[in-house]
């Protein structure tokens, strides 16, 4: 796989409604590098945590993957049945939700929630539970033994993520998915857990594929970033690149409204004008085009190509070539 611990070729995905089939993903490729921080970025809608459920095998029983192939340790992640997914999920591919009040299960205590889910290993009860308080201790957890017996009504939203998050490595997985893990917090608790994650990067030795709207924190924590829009990526490449050398539209557009970058006072906040597009009926041309501010006639009848940028950056877009307005 030439150093990719994910490789994701031509995925495209569609959920059948009464209205008809919605085409949430398609032709997705991208992959994330052994030992590296991938980060997916876009708006509500873009299909970040559809690929990030599509990765793990967790869709709705409406979902159908028309094509592609999703590569992990050599094999296809597609052709698996359900047992041989059963035993990569939480062992070499962890996942972490992004509502920490709602991923832990209420009535079981923290202990019980981290020892079952090392089923699959052969250690005693024991050996699991300091495993597990290994875990809450390598998160950041005070008195981690301790805290083994208590519930997750008795822990903040900040804790309840940390929790989650040491729940995901407790096995020290190859490949660890964390979708929105800072959407629920607060700015300081978000700062504490970007610093966790990159810290946690190097301790497993693992890979993270970071999914996020949030531009700040996608620049603090990636090296490489993938931007989608309306289940497609539009653009690709390291972070350095990609925040200092834009080239598709959208990606300028979400630069733009990022509120760090706003340096005057103001009571409205910058937006992208128009909506996501409905994915019952995709055009032909390119799929930002109704709401890009340097659109040419071309692009609402021809479907763009993906253009080389250098320095292992590409762009979907036909104005890139001549540069952007």
């Amino acid at each position: 796989m030439n150093g990719k611990v994910l490789d994701i070729r031509d995925l495209s995905l569609r959920f059948a409604t009464s209205a008809g089939p919605v085409h949430a993903l398609r032709n997705i490729t991208m992959a994330v590098p052994s030992g590296e921080i991938v980060g997916v970025v876009g708006e509500s809608g873009s299909g970040k945590s559809t690929l990030a459920l599509a990765v793990m095998r967790l869709l709705p029983g409406n979902a159908t993957v028309t094509s592609g192939a999703i590569g992990f340790g050599g094999g296809d992640l597609l052709t698996l049945d359900e047992e041989a997914m059963r035993a990569l999920r939480g062992n070499r591919i962890a996942m972490v939700f992004q509502d920490p009040m709602t991923s832990l299960n209420p009535v079981r205590s923290i202990g019980q929630q981290m020892v079952d889910i090392q089923h699959r290993g052969r250690a005693s009860p024991a050996e699991k539970r300091r495993k597990a308080a290994a875990a809450l201790k390598r998160v950041g957890m005070p008195d981690a033994e301790s805290q083994l017996d208590r519930h997750p009504f008795q822990f903040s939203g900040g804790m309840r993520q940390r929790i989650a998050i040491a729940m995901a490595l407790v096995q020290r997985p190859e490949l660890l998915i964390a979708d929105e893990v800072t959407t629920a917090l607060d700015v300081t608790l978000e700062a504490q857990i970007i610093h966790l994650l990159r810290e946690l990067r190097a301790d497993i030795d693992g890979s993270i594929l970071f999914i996020s709207h949030n531009l700040g924190a996608i620049a603090e924590i990636c090296d490489r970033v993938v931007v989608l829009y309306a289940g497609e990526v539009v653009e690709h490449g390291p972070i350095a690149e990609i925040f200092s050398h834009p080239q598709h539209p959208y990606t300028r557009a979400l630069i733009a409204c990022d509120p760090a970058r706003i340096s005057t006072a103001t009571r409205e906040l910058p937006v992208i004008p128009g909506d996501v597009p409905n994915l019952r009926h995709v055009a032909d041309g390119c799929i930002f085009q109704p709401r890009c501010s340097v659109a040419i006639a071309k692009c609402a009848a021809e479907r763009p190509p993906d253009r080389d940028c250098g320095a292992g950056h590409v762009a979907r877009c036909h104005l890139v070539p001549e540069g952007l307005p």
